[in-house]
This record gives structure tokens, sequence and C-alpha cells, in this order.
């Protein structure tokens, strides 16, 4: 079966614990997985930026003003990831590496690691995420954005709109109101960033739709569960797939 796997899987294979590693990759060997610039953007626009953001809370601390500087942030899942990522490095680290050299190497080899095996399609987004790189500066620092440009995700939407509409009917009434959200900004002005990003889940989905693929795979389930069986899409949860 060909399966859609949206950022959590992928990161899984290198930040989480063993058994989950172990787990997805043999989920992965028993179905077809593929992902799309569009999870390629998210991927670069939430892990890649957590890397660099690591890399330079360092460089600019030092590592032990650091650890205080991020034990003082809110526990969100975006500064549990990073202290999954401080986690992994520091073990390397035990052995002779400098962390801030390690942290460039991830930057630069992540990307390869999480999507080994995988096969890249292309889903119409166009979405410019997926094509930051990104570059050093004089000071040490490395320097990262993401500003939207020349994507179509608006045009996406558009081509897919009373399939969102429809969708739309079906769903719980948070997610049929990011639902509607997408459906008014594609019908007015375009989709902005803010809205692009809290809908992530149902363009993903909607892309496995549009393009025929018949599964999607996540470790969250929450949201996925239900669009999925709205939109009549195969949904997977690697963990609970490989050990049946």
């Amino acid at each position: 079966m060909k399966c859609l796997l949206d950022t959590s899987v992928v990161i899984s294979r290198v930040l989480s614990k063993s058994k989950v590693r172990k787990a997805v990759n043999s989920f992965l060997g028993k179905v077809e997985p593929v992902v799309t610039t569009y999870i390629v953007g998210e991927f670069r626009r939430t892990v890649i930026r957590d890397v660099v953001f690591l890399r330079n809370v360092i460089h600019k601390y030092g590592l032990g003003e650091a650890l205080h500087f991020l034990a003082r942030l809110p526990r969100t899942r975006r500064v549990s990831n990073i202290f999954n990522l401080l986690g992994l490095v520091t073990k390397i680290s035990l052995d002779g590496f400098e962390i801030i050299d390690i942290l460039d190497l991830l930057r630069m080899r992540l990307e390869e690691q999480c999507f080994d095996g995988v096969k890249m399609l292309d889903d119409g987004t166009e979405c410019y995420h997926s094509r930051v790189l990104g570059n050093m500066s004089p000071d040490g620092f490395f320097r990262i954005s993401f500003p939207c440009r020349n994507c179509r995700i608006t045009n996406f939407i558009k081509e897919n709109l009373n399939l969102l509409k429809d969708l739309k009917g079906k769903l719980s009434s948070d997610l049929g109101s990011l639902a509607a959200s997408l459906i008014q900004e594609a019908s007015k002005s375009g989709i902005r960033w803010r809205t692009c990003r809290k809908t992530s889940d149902l363009i993903i989905v909607l892309i496995a739709k549009v393009k025929g693929i018949p599964g999607v795979a996540s470790l969250n389930e929450k949201d996925f569960k239900e669009i999925c069986a709205a939109l009549k899409v195969k949904f997977v949860n690697p963990i609970k797939f490989s050990t049946g």
C-alpha cells in the first residue's frame, strides 16, 4: 500500500526511542512510503528550524547557560523536540565531538536520514519552505527564515474547493472551523501563513485524497483519524501497525 507520511513519522526515525524507531522502520518496510513537497516544507519549517535554534542558542550562551535558557521556556511540543535534539547531540558529544559541530552536521544530514528510502512526490502546492536552505553569517550564527512566497497552496485549495466543502460538513466543530477558514481565505485574498500552518493535517490528508494515495501515516492520531475517515483515506499509526 502506498502511504503518505507526515513529519511525526519521518522525524521519529532519528529522534525517538529505540522501540519507536524499530516499529516505524518495520512499518516502512511493509508499505510504499511517500512524502510530498508540502511535507518536506513542514519538516524544514519545524525540525530544521529547531536544530538551527538550538545551535544558535548554544553558540550565543554556551551549553550551561543555554540549558538555563531552555528550561525557562514553556514546555510546548516544539520545546520538547528541542530537548530531544539536545539529548541526542549530548550523547554524541561524549565521544569528543563539539556540540556545535554535531548540530551543524545534523542540520545538513538529518533530512537525508529521515527521508531515506521514501519516495518524493510533487503535490502541486510548490511549498517555498521545501526549498529554504539558510546560510552561515560572519558572526558565527546560522541564519534561516521561512517566509511564504510564490507557492500554490491557494490554487491547490481552489482546485479542490468542492471536496473541501463536502469534508467540512463531515467534521467535528473544531476541525470544521479550520476547513471553513481554508475555504474562506482561498475564496478571497488567499491562504495566510498562519492558516496554512494550523490546517496542515487537513491539507496533508487532502493531498493524499487528490493524488490517489490510499493511506496516511502519523504518530498523532487525534485529528488525522477523523479527517482520514471523512475523506475515506486509510489512517495508520506505524507503531500500532507494526505491533499488530
